[in-house]
């Protein structure tokens, strides 16, 4: 698309939010890489009252138009728009009702996927393949960007959290919070006697309190592992007491988040609190929270039946959960609470099947690129690459090849479109990209019961290292 279509320098431009936390806080990259386009234009979000909070922190001229979800609450959103001037909108909901909205108040030049039938009311419709489906969900709405024909560099979601005042008079010292909910489904909780227990085995090693939040709809989640804890751990409930913007404060004082595939999880990851998220029915593929240099742990095991994406769990337990018990996530918890963290030098692994994948013509400066020893018949690596011999690519020789560079797995990316190339990678403790190309269709289940799933789902090699040099 020309990008004069949206007249890029000036007027107001409005963005459709998303309406779930998690979703809002996955947009916020999408939102910076406009704000990198427009520095001084000025950005009006439109989203949901409950996602509000997350857009109410973007940098640069921007402010943000609450959605009630009630018909007065909509007739008023139509009016607020109404009486604005807008040059262009791009909607990262995939409704038909939010494109009609914006409409009805007079929103020129919207831009989206083209979902249904609402193509009818885009100024561009953008097409959806099957590969958009398999990005992260970070990458779906930055991809829309891109379509605009603007310049979309990746970086994580960061939020910088407002210390509010303290109502609820909670104790200094080591505190964990606890999110037992998910707005999405029953079958994506982690049943409520395995995180109980690792938050018993955690607050049992390090003397503290634990935190339960939650929004009014997990009361019920949240009541039942109040009552799991009794006896155990000092243990304060606040679901359904607190606003976002107060979850954030408190959230921001704590060691540590446990929680399911949900909006407070990638909430933690973007306040750089240090984050331990389980999956289920779920997949870590499009929706894992992405977070800085050793603050994630996403645990999730492969089960025959997952990802279903279910709501409710067909089964008489949910076998994908059996093997995360507590024991498991409170060894991932004190991986992170150690902070044993490897800040050394990044790379990332260039090699011959990967150089058709379009590589970047600038890498960022923070990243080292290390390619495996080519051929006469193979493509050469790009000049300056650090060259390991081929007799070095196996498993633990790979390993002790990249430390005699100076160089950790943990801090080097392995990638590709192949995931048994990524697999390998991974069991050395390496960290994996998979670029989203037809084999990744074609082999999806096949990846869904892989071990270990990738660390990233990028569209392209220049994002997963731009992933890389923010870290």
């Amino acid at each position: 698309m020309n990008p004069s279509a949206i007249d890029p320098q000036s007027g107001t431009y409005l963005v459709r939010g998303l309406n779930w936390i998690g979703d809002a806080v996955m947009s916020l990259p999408a939102i910076n890489a406009l704000r990198t386009n427009w520095p001084q234009r000025h950005i009006c979000v439109v989203s949901r009252h409950s996602s509000a909070p997350i857009y109410a922190r973007l940098s640069g001229p921007s402010d943000v138009i609450p959605e009630i979800r009630t018909f007065s609450g909509r007739c008023a959103l139509v009016s607020s728009l109404k009486n604005r001037a807008f040059a262009g909108g791009l909607i990262f909901t995939n409704s038909l009702s939010s494109t009609l909205l914006l409409r009805l108040g007079g929103v020129p030049n919207l831009c989206g996927y083209l979902r249904g039938i609402r193509g009818l009311w885009l100024k561009k419709a953008f097409k959806v393949d099957k590969k958009v489906e398999i990005y992260h969900f970070c990458f779906r709405f930055l991809s829309l960007v891109r379509l605009l024909g603007l310049k979309t560099p990746f970086s994580l979601p960061k939020i910088e959290a407002i210390q509010l005042p303290d109502r609820f008079g909670l104790p200094k010292g080591f505190k964990i919070c606890l999110a037992p909910g998910g707005a999405y489904g029953e079958a994506k909780r982690w049943p409520t006697p395995l995180l109980a227990q690792a938050a018993k085995i955690i607050l049992a090693s390090r003397s503290g309190t634990a935190i339960i939040l939650g929004s009014q709809s997990e009361i019920k989640d949240c009541l039942k592992l109040e009552e799991a804890l009794r006896g155990g751990p000092t243990t304060i409930n606040l679901c359904g007491l607190t606003s976002l913007n107060e979850v954030m404060s408190i959230m921001s004082q704590c060691a540590l988040t446990l929680a399911n595939d949900s909006g407070l999880a990638h909430l933690s990851a973007a306040l750089a609190v240090p984050l331990v998220s389980v999956f289920g029915p779920t997949s870590p593929l499009g929706s894992t929270p992405l977070g800085r240099a050793g603050l994630v742990e996403t645990l999730r095991a492969p089960a025959p039946c997952s990802p279903c994406f279910k709501k409710m769990c067909p089964k008489p337990s949910k076998i994908c959960f059996e093997p995360l018990t507590g024991e498991v996530a409170a060894k991932a918890a004190f991986k992170l609470l150690d902070k044993n963290i490897d800040l050394g030098p990044k790379a990332a692994i260039w090699t011959q099947e990967v150089g058709r994948l379009n590589w970047p013509s600038q890498i960022p400066k923070n990243i080292k690129l290390i390619a495996l020893e080519p051929t006469a018949q193979t493509p050469q690596p790009p000049v300056g690459s650090l060259i390991i011999k081929s007799k070095a690519v196996s498993n633990q020789n790979l390993a002790s090849a990249l430390h005699e560079l100076g160089f950790s797995t943990a801090r080097t990316l392995w990638i590709s479109d192949n995931h048994q190339d990524l697999n390998a990678f991974s069991a050395l403790g390496g960290l994996t990209a998979l670029i989203v190309t037809e084999r990744t269709v074609e082999n999806l289940l096949e990846i869904y019961q892989s071990p270990k799933l990738p660390t990233l789902t990028s569209p392209d090699v220049g994002w997963a290292l731009d992933w890389l040099a923010d870290l």
